[in-house]
């Protein structure tokens, strides 16, 4: 019988030479597993009978080049969750058995063949042991393998030795944020990540990661939410605004998860793996529930909620930033949950120029009211060959319907989206209930398009980007946002002076400075720092 169920994709790379590498987690012995494919190293080991098993190798590299089938034709779309409700990775012994329709099944077919050979390998883990730390699980032991065929024509996997730069690409996969000076003066307390017990993980996001987590020292419980190392900004916004929520003026008007403590790496004090927030109980995305068969008062007034969330957040000049039905959830009690404060935004939910602006907002919003409203006449079955008709107004003429198509033809409406997806390596959290994916469907916006926010944006004044030791000049726009709070400009100011920095200005209190840097000095933000 397989094991390979209890194993986890952290990174997966596929080369343009059809060589790749899949590193994965086994949760029954807190090991990591680092395969390496290379294609010529294949090729040369090769003999007559091992051709079958080269041939599988490179017919599924091209069904994950291309979209789940060696046809050439694409199919497949991007996800993104807030929550894992997955199924296992490479559950099956014979990948290549079944048939590939999308990327994710061609990768999952992969993966299994990759790890096939691992099973002699593998030490046995029947006993139970005590569940990692979150500190030990980024520190946990690699073993690292190479594919190729063996002289009886079978894949067979050598293990390697740890060299520096093997070594180096596991040290990347580990999450850490260097919080400056005003999110670690906000009062949170630091928890060691070495006393932070895993109780599950996700991988929606992915790559897997630890998601619940118990304080040994106390026995509480927490959801934990990693640093993104790549792009550090993030964490430092969602940190930041979950604080602000947390403020009288308005965690009665939000509903979202309490920003509860930060969580040290090592012993830096000024690093964080991450940080902890309160738990939801049994979560579900929205997507789940834009469904007719939900009863319609429910959906009613999640709408109802989802919009005033977003205004309570506007009025205190705070931008959502990603606003898409599975960064909502519905709790065991049908209260619905705002989550993800990190900002930027999702393809199909928010046209580009509009990411994290009250308009893109407004955007995202939109097309979830609309959808909870009236889950027939604004989503559309996968199914389907094409878009279900909208249902039309007995006022309108044909001449309007047909404008109308011809609107949507010439791209007035946002293109369709696969909100939620069940992503790889977990399973479903809400067994009981039967998953069917959900597209949103386009309707019109009602807010400005695209070209005329474009045009409004060059159009308006650079500002005086002289040192910024005195209050920036008030803004007639006061939804330009600045700094790594994403905020107005409030206060005083200090002018970055990376040529191509996307936050311009910085408020003092958030760069950690009480004193403006000298005329003749050079000031950078963390982010052109780095």
């Amino acid at each position: 019988m397989s094991r390979q169920s209890d194993l986890h994709v952290l990174d997966f790379f596929l080369d343009d030479e059809d060589s790749c590498a899949l590193t994965v987690y086994s949760d029954k012995e807190d090991v990591r597993f680092h395969i390496i494919a290379d294609v010529d190293k294949l090729e040369s080991s090769t003999k007559s009978l091992g051709q079958h098993v080269y041939k599988q190798y490179l017919d599924l590299v091209a069904a994950v080049r291309n979209g789940g089938n060696t046809q050439g034709k694409t199919s497949g779309s991007e996800h993104d969750s807030g929550v894992d409700m997955s199924s296992p990775v490479a559950e099956s012994d014979e990948p290549a058995s079944k048939p590939l329709t999308s990327t994710e099944d061609a990768e999952d077919a992969l993966h299994a063949w990759m790890l096939a050979p691992l099973e002699e390998q593998r030490a046995d883990s029947e006993h139970d042991r005590q569940q990692p730390t979150v500190q030990e699980y980024y520190d946990s032991a690699t073993r690292y393998f190479e594919l190729e065929i063996s002289k009886s024509g079978d894949l067979a996997a050598v293990e390697l030795e740890a060299t520096a730069d093997l070594k180096q690409r596991m040290a990347k996969l580990k999450p850490e944020a260097t919080l400056p000076k005003y999110i670690r003066e906000l009062g949170l307390p630091w928890y060691p990540a070495s006393d932070l017990e895993i109780l599950g993980g996700s991988s929606a996001p992915p790559p897997y990661h630890p998601t619940q987590v118990r304080l040994r020292s106390t026995g509480e419980t927490f959801f934990f939410k990693c640093a993104a190392s790549d792009a550090p900004q993030v964490t430092k916004r969602e940190i930041n605004l979950l604080h602000r929520i947390s403020k009288p003026d308005l965690c009665d008007k939000i509903r979202a998860p309490r920003l509860k403590a930060l969580v040290g790496s090592g012993t830096s004090s000024t690093k964080a793996l991450g940080f902890l927030q309160s738990e939801i109980p049994n979560p579900v995305p929205l997507t789940m529930k834009i469904d007719a068969e939900v009863p319609q008062e429910l959906r009613d007034r999640w709408a109802d909620e989802a919009d005033r969330m977003k205004e309570a957040l506007h009025e205190q000049n705070i931008i959502w930033g990603d606003a898409k039905a599975d960064n909502f959830l519905v709790d065991s009690a049908d209260n619905l949950w705002m989550i993800d404060m990190g900002g930027s935004y999702t393809e199909g939910w928010i046209d580009p120029e509009l990411q994290e602006t009250e308009e893109g907002d407004d955007m995202g919003v939109e097309k979830i009211v609309n959808a909870l409203h009236d889950p027939v006449a604004n989503t559309i079955d996968p199914e389907d060959d094409g878009v279900k008709p909208q249902p039309s107004d007995s006022g309108r003429d044909g001449s309007e319907d047909e404008e109308a198509e011809q609107e949507q033809e010439e791209g007035d409406v946002a293109e369709q989206e696969t909100p939620h997806r069940p992503a790889r390596g977990q399973k479903r959290k809400a067994e009981d209930e039967p998953h069917t994916e959900t597209y949103v469907q386009v309707t019109p916006r009602k807010h400005k398009s695209a070209k005329q926010v474009t045009e409004e944006l060059l159009s308006r004044p650079t500002d005086d980007r002289s040192r910024a030791g005195t209050p920036m000049p008030e803004r007639e726009d006061r939804e330009k946002l600045y700094c790594y709070c994403r905020m107005p400009s409030q206060g005083r100011m200090v002018a970055c002076d990376g040529e191509s920095c996307r936050l311009e200005w910085i408020h003092f209190a958030c760069a950690g400075i009480e004193e403006e840097p000298r005329e003749d000095e050079k000031w950078y933000c963390d982010e052109c720092k780095e």
